[in-house]
């Protein structure tokens, strides 16, 4: 397993545990809480996506490098 997959791994699990410690343990009562779990929804879906942009990356130049030695 490449090392980008396993962060995708990592940071998706830690997404769900924020998630769920913020609208389970907090409850979202008050706007402070909504920006908080907005943010924190924010930044690991930019995370996540980057990872998996990076991912498709390697993977073409990989592919392209197999195309070039044959």
């Amino acid at each position: 397993m490449s090392a980008l997959v396993f962060m995708l791994y990592v940071l998706v699990l830690m997404f769900i545990i924020c998630s769920a410690v913020l609208v389970a343990g907090q409850g979202l009562y008050t706007y402070e809480l909504c920006v908080a779990g907005t943010w924190v929804c924010l930044i690991f879906y930019t995370l996540i996506k980057a990872i998996m942009v990076a991912r498709r990356i390697y993977s073409f130049q990989d592919l392209q490098k197999e195309v070039e030695s044959e």
